[in-house]
């Protein structure tokens, strides 16, 4: 029969269990059973009429006189109310009790009693030390009180039932004998007032249960908001990222490698910056998602920071041994003047830039460096403004020259478009403005004599003092121009041929592109302009990575000549037609006539391979090797007039040959090893390398196959006579 069990929570723990007399194996009433709960806590249920409890139903037929002893309870008693008809009523606080110090004792609808701290909102099933003396007086206090109750309403019954019940209140009375009985009005007027409290704590009750309801739906409302923000949040990235990776281009993997490496070359890592360190710097780039594998990214890494740091080694090592070392100081200046070029440097962006570098950091005190710097400006800013100065000179001479005395400049300039003096001065404003001075000059009257002498010494003084600033400045220019020229001797021509075909693999990827049109693709990248590798390298730089670019197509359309003609006999007609759409085929630009001209020069190159092959297996045979020698040695016997001389030979090669088996009593009685020698044909060979693929690769030309194994074993040489054999 199947048992219903009782309905648990996770805050209703079992009552105190009953206190039975010494009495073993006590059965229980009719109709009772007994279970486990899941915590091992025994319950009991009654199939008949499906209730379960927790305390063990009393058996006044098996107990033979002996009574249940109850101990005493915590549970705090209340006026029973009316049950719902539903059994499964939602647990909740009807009555609260104030104990001191915060606590209370809250009982709930289920009759389970558990306390709590109002302001530490701390709830608990066992009694709170601070507050355990006050409850054991308060439970003393209902306990009296019940006792009393029970009294006056056993007062007026009669009979043996009667009887029977003032017994057993008797026997609870016994343990609180001296406790005195209230009144009968007194009495009634706590139990109205203990009603009126357990309605308004009732009230209270369900009122905080609402409100627990409420905030507990507006919680859930909330967090289910945010989890629904959060998975749109989730889709728009998902999105996104599908997006992003939809707009990738398609490119091979060798080209996504080299795009990575470019990026990598861009942004000048070190190669010392770990992979972690340098991905906020890589991940924005389009180029690093080419590649799909972290670990792809990882490897091509690390052989860019391989490079770079024997690149840095090198030029390092070949710097201290063509050149004297440098100071630290001199180090620091020849930082200034390659990298410093523009006036409008700022100290601070410079350092930042800088400043883990030896050559920035090893020598002198951080006010040393940027008053050096200060200084590099105020030389760079002299050495530009003469610069400008010259420039408006010779602009000046151009208009002299060209005999201007008026008109338009709008119309003038046009005459000069072509000078190169016309275009040392930068500003389209600054030649306007020089030449309304010209034509200023021009129209000028001519100053009176005295005041003419006078203004032409002083005229002579400035022009004095003018040439003096200009060859100061042009003897900087050439320092400057020699120690530019010095740095850039020391950069290796390995590292410039290094980067100047990292930059021919980024931007020359078409096979039918010339120089001329090269160089419109190359010219904007800086590396071209930083190159210092001459032209004629450059073109040969760039006729070689040409000819590697179709090496690698033309290597990618033979393995598919090979996946897809495994045998040397196949024509081009049983090839599949995609292979004219394929992608090396694309590349190389091959229609269906060139394609198939491409396959049939493969063949042949793999034909040619083949046939070496084919000699090759018959030399590495032994048995081919030996047979074939000792038929030479019988024909010779045949035609020496001294056969035993032959015979001995014969049998000396066959001593020392690698086909011993072959030399046996029985050969030698019917005629010798020669003889055997003799009768070893083509079938014999033919069954000793029918097992060799390169044997096999000639299947379809059988006839020419024999006809190379007749050339071959005609071809060889018998062996010479050796000191074993006696002379004739």
């Amino acid at each position: 029969m199947a048992q219903a069990g009782p309905s648990y929570t996770a805050y209703a723990p079992p009552p105190p269990a009953l206190q039975l007399p010494n009495i073993p194996n006590i059965p229980l009433p009719a109709g009772w059973t007994e279970h486990l709960a899941p915590n091992g806590v025994p319950y009991y249920h009654h199939a008949t009429s499906s209730n379960s409890s927790w305390v063990r139903p009393e058996n006044p037929h098996a107990l033979n006189g002996h009574k249940l002893l109850k101990p005493k309870s915590k549970k705090l008693k209340s006026k029973p109310k009316a049950e719902k008809a539903d059994g499964d009523e939602e647990e909740r606080p009807v009555h609260k009790t104030r104990l001191g110090d915060g606590w209370y004792r809250v009982r709930t609808n289920r009759g389970n009693v558990f306390f709590r701290h109002a302001s530490k909102g701390v709830s608990t099933w066992d009694v709170p030390e601070e507050v355990r003396e006050v409850l054991e007086r308060l439970e003393r206090t209902e306990q009296e009180g019940r006792t009393a109750k029970r009294k006056v309403r056993t007062e007026p019954e009669l009979g043996e039932e009667g009887v029977r019940k003032k017994a057993k209140v008797v026997v609870e009375e016994e343990r609180d004998a001296d406790a005195p009985a209230p009144t009968v009005e007194k009495e009634e007027e706590e139990e109205e007032e203990e009603e009126e409290r357990d309605e308004a704590e009732e009230r209270e009750a369900r009122e905080e249960t609402e409100r627990w309801r409420v905030a507990a739906e507006a919680e859930a409302a909330r967090a289910a908001a945010e989890t629904k923000a959060l998975q749109a949040a989730d889709q728009r990235k998902r999105e996104e990222a599908a997006a992003a990776a939809s707009a990738l281009p398609n490119v091979s993997p060798e080209e996504a490698r080299a795009l990575f490496r470019s990026l990598l070359q861009e942004l000048d890592i070190s190669p010392l910056m770990p992979f972690e360190d340098a991905l906020p710097l890589l991940v924005p780039d389009r180029r690093y998602a080419l590649l799909p594998s972290a670990a792809d990214r990882l490897e091509v890494f690390n052989d860019y920071c391989r490079t770079v740091a024997r690149a840095r080694s090198a030029r390092n090592v070949s710097g201290s041994g063509n050149s004297p070392k440098l100071s630290p100081e001199e180090e620091y200046m020849k930082l200034l003047r390659e990298d410093v070029m523009s006036t409008r440097t700022s100290w601070t962006d410079w350092r930042r830039r800088w400043k883990k570098e030896r050559r920035f950091w090893g020598w002198g005190t951080e006010r040393e460096r940027e008053g050096r710097f200060r200084e590099w400006l105020r030389v760079l800013g002299e050495r530009k403004r003469g610069e400008r100065e010259g420039a408006e000179r010779a602009f000046g001479e151009m208009l002299r020259e060209g005999g201007v005395e008026g008109g338009s400049w709008a119309e003038v300039k046009r005459g000069f478009a072509r000078d190169p003096r016309y275009d040392a001065v930068g500003s389209s404003s600054r030649r306007e403005e020089l030449f309304n001075n010209y034509l200023a000059s021009l129209r000028a009257p001519a100053p009176a004599p005295a005041a003419g002498e006078k203004h032409e010494s002083k005229l002579e003084r400035q022009q004095r003092a003018l040439r003096e600033r200009e060859s100061h400045v042009r003897e900087g220019l050439r320092r400057a121009e020699r120690e530019a020229e010095a740095s850039r001797s020391l950069l290796g021509a390995e590292e410039g041929e290094r980067e100047f075909g990292s930059l021919l693999v980024d931007a020359v990827r078409e096979l039918d592109i010339s120089w001329d049109q090269a160089l419109s693709t190359l010219r904007p990248d800086p590396r071209f302009t930083r190159s210092r590798l001459g032209q004629a390298r450059q073109r040969t730089m760039f006729d070689l990575h040409l000819a590697a670019l179709r090496r690698k197509h033309v290597n990618a359309l033979e393995t598919l000549f090979e996946a897809h003609a495994p045998e040397l006999s196949t024509p081009f007609s049983a090839l599949p037609a995609g292979l004219v759409t394929s992608l090396p085929a694309t590349k190389l630009g091959l229609s269906p006539r060139s394609l198939e001209r491409e396959y049939e020069l493969w063949q042949e190159r793999r034909r040619a391979a083949a046939r070496e092959a084919f000699d090759e297996m018959l030399r590495e045979n032994s048995f081919v090797t030996f047979w074939g020698r000792a038929r030479k040695l019988a024909q010779r016997a045949d035609s020496d007039a001294s056969g035993g001389l032959a015979q001995g030979v014969l049998e000396e090669t066959a001593a020392y040959g690698d086909e011993e088996e072959f030399v046996s009593e029985e050969a030698d009685g019917a005629g010798g090893l020669g003889r055997r020698a003799a009768e070893v044909g083509l079938g014999e060979v033919e069954m000793v390398l029918k097992g060799d693929k390169r044997w096999r690769a000639w299947e379809w030309k059988r006839e020419e196959r024999e006809g190379w194994l007749k050339d071959w074993l005609e071809g060889i040489k018998a062996p010479g006579r050796s000191v074993h054999t006696g002379e004739v």
